[in-house]
């Protein structure tokens, strides 16, 4: 072999003879195929060329002379008269060898040196972090088959981000999604440190390989500036975004000061969150303390912003309304500062439905973490009659640790809506939980509340507080719509009062909805205590919904009604609502309401009248105030019979 190689360098450069040294570098490659890898990198030294270019350095014509010049001396040395003497022994010429060049070191392109994580946090005011984006897609795949829809819905939304443009076209698109690690998290983070130029996102995205993160970012842009490790690219829309590699992971910013502020808190943050695909959090204090302002200052501006827009918003007609809502917007402002978080979280899956989460963590030693560790969990009223899933069902705890806020939202209308808040700590006073069930009547909805009266408050205390309470709403009505209502009927009859109201609100939307509701002009309402119970019924036929406590109250006609209770037990409120069956009655029963056209579409749909698929919403209490949002699987499965049924046969096998 080394011989070979010696006599394909001298051969290499003589005319007329065979290309050798080619042969010899196909043979070489075949032995070793990450040599010719290598060659082919982009942005890598040629190292076979690198090699070739040194050995043709040598001068190979004198070593063909050499050869040549020993060989003849050799042949004249034998020819003579006289036999030879025997050749004196000489010791064996070392054989060549060949003394390969070393090849020059493959210097990898820096890696960014971010700052590190406990440095930067205090500047950390949001982040987004999400498992795998193909465990996303995969999931709602799973669920396209456990529902047998006729579409994939996982795959549906690949093609329809990938045709979003976001990445060019979707040829583009496509490379880069195969490029991403199919089991890496995804992080983003914004910081913004006060006085500093340093402001901005980071996105961290994991590759295959590093040459897959460096090409992913080439593709973005134009090349520009780089220093750092990080370098600039100007996107076709004229943005510019700066990048660096570490390892496989790309990190991307729009500047460089935030990409190296802000890479260690991304790359800190790619890990799967433990509930939920999805979760986007917000820091108030550190959004606060980057605005340079005190938590009051930030909720005096932002309380002189709403008032400025709602005097200018439509349908805001009153001064009364305009102050209600700004002070309900006050209010939410103030326990979003009051948090140390806020976070938002999202799954879809095949296993649990559709899972929507808000939380508010208290910051500790305010009035609000004080609030929501004050337990109250809700007691649902087994008697109250639950026909089917399509029953609505809302509960509540004992809301008296909440009525100081809400008061500052009814006071702020003016006298009525004090009253009210004043009527409305009397009520709570004198009872304990709520609950509630919505039906479908044969003209609106029939609605049955029902609570227990707290020790040492009769009949007649209870039946007092109810009807004061319906009074004082009426004043407040009157009092932010900015006009004169019909003075109500109050009729006591034995132990049931009732109460008619006429509907007269000026918005004709506002006013065909109530109508809708109430199945005709006139809201009526009967009030009664049975068994210690304080009963409150409204509709067309409040006393005959009155009549029907504690007749059909088991439930066993609505199992995923059953399942929202089960699964809410324990938490201060939960409400379980078919809504698109309500919607959908709503509009078709009211006149001129917006969508009645297309829900009177909707609802002739097969299916559409025996679906039952209720929402459920929960409120739960304790080290945070956290709200779920959750469409059940059993739900899910009904709206998925409608939707194989518009697909006709093609909608009837499972997806593949």
């Amino acid at each position: 072999m080394t011989t070979r190689m010696l006599y394909a360098t001298d051969m290499e450069t003589l005319e007329g003879f065979p290309s050798l040294p080619t042969l010899v570098r196909a043979e070489q490659s075949s032995a070793a195929p990450h040599a010719t890898d290598m060659e082919t990198l982009e942005g890598f030294p040629s190292l076979p060329t690198l090699v070739r270019a040194e050995q043709s350095s040598a001068a190979p014509h004198a070593t063909c002379r050499r050869l040549a010049l020993g060989l003849c001396s050799l042949a004249l040395a034998a020819c003579g008269t006289a036999p030879p003497a025997a050749p004196a022994a000489t010791p064996a010429a070392p054989p060549a060898v060949v003394v390969a060049t070393p090849a020059p070191a493959l210097v990898a392109p820096a890696e960014p040196v971010f700052a590190a994580p406990a440095t930067a946090r205090a500047a950390l005011v949001a982040s987004l972090v999400t498992i795998a984006p193909a465990k996303i897609i995969g999931d709602l795949d799973a669920l396209s088959r456990r529902l047998e829809l006729p579409m994939m819905l996982g795959r549906e939304l690949l093609t329809a981000i990938g045709g979003m443009g976001l990445l060019g076209d979707s040829v583009r698109f496509n490379a880069f999604w195969d490029r991403l690690d199919p089991a890496a998290p995804v992080a983003v983070v914004w910081v913004l440190p006060p006085q500093s130029t340093s402001k901005g996102f980071c996105t961290a995205l994991t590759f295959r390989n590093a040459a897959a993160a460096r090409r992913s970012f080439e593709e973005m842009g134009a090349p520009g500036a780089a220093r750092n490790g990080v370098s600039e690219r100007r996107t076709p829309d004229g943005d510019v975004l700066w990048g660096g590699v570490k390892g496989r992971t790309l990190f991307v910013s729009s500047s460089a000061e935030a990409l190296l502020l802000a890479g260690g808190l991304a790359e800190a943050a790619q890990v799967a969150p433990s509930t939920g695909q999805i979760v986007a959090t917000v820091l108030p204090p550190a959004l606060i303390a980057a605005s340079g302002k005190t938590r009051d200052a930030l909720v005096a501006e932002a309380a002189s912003l709403l008032a400025h827009e709602a005097q200018s918003g439509q349908g805001l007609a009153t001064p009364a309304f305009q102050r209600m809502v700004v002070a309900l917007l006050e209010a939410a402002a103030k326990l979003a500062l009051d948090s140390s978080a806020v976070r938002l979280v999202l799954e879809v899956g095949p296993n649990d439905g559709v899972m929507v989460q808000s939380e508010l963590v208290p910051a500790a030693g305010t009035d609000f973490a004080a609030r929501t560790a004050r337990r109250s969990p809700y007691a649902f009223d087994a008697k109250l009659p639950v026909r089917d899933d399509s029953t609505a069902v809302v509960a509540i705890g004992n809301p008296t640790d909440w009525l100081s806020m809400a008061g500052k939202v009814f006071e702020a209308t003016g006298p009525a809506g004090q009253e009210l808040w004043r009527d409305s700590n009397k009520m709570f006073a004198a009872t304990g939980e709520w609950s509630c069930v919505f039906d479908p009547a044969g003209a609106g909805f029939a609605t049955l509340c029902s609570s227990t009266l707290k020790p040492g408050t009769s009949a007649k205390a209870g039946l007092d507080a109810a009807v004061a309470l319906v009074k004082a709403q009426q004043a407040w009505e009157a009092e932010i719509y900015g006009q004169k209502l019909s003075p109500l009927k109050i009729k006591r009859t034995g132990g049931v009062v009732e109460i008619e109201k006429k509907i007269e609100n000026r918005d004709p939307i506002a006013r065909n909805l109530a109508k809708a509701l109430a199945g005709g002009d006139t809201v009526r309402t009967a009030l009664t205590v049975k068994d210690g119970r304080l009963l409150q019924a409204t509709g067309r036929e409040a006393r005959k919904t009155l009549a029907s406590y504690g007749t059909s109250g088991s439930g066993k006609g609505a199992p995923l009604v059953a399942a929202a209770l089960a699964r809410s037990q324990g938490a201060e409120g939960m409400a379980s609502v078919d809504v698109v069956s309500m919607v959908l009655r709503v509009l078709g029963k009211g006149k001129d309401l917006p969508g009645s056209q297309m829900a009177a579409m909707a609802a002739a749909l097969p299916g559409m009248a025996e679906m039952k698929a209720p929402f459920l919403f929960t409120l739960r209490g304790g080290r945070s105030l956290t709200g779920d949002f959750r469409i059940p699987l059993g739900s899910l499965e009904s709206v998925a019979k409608v939707v194989r049924s518009m697909f006709g046969p093609a909608g009837a096998g499972p997806s593949k």
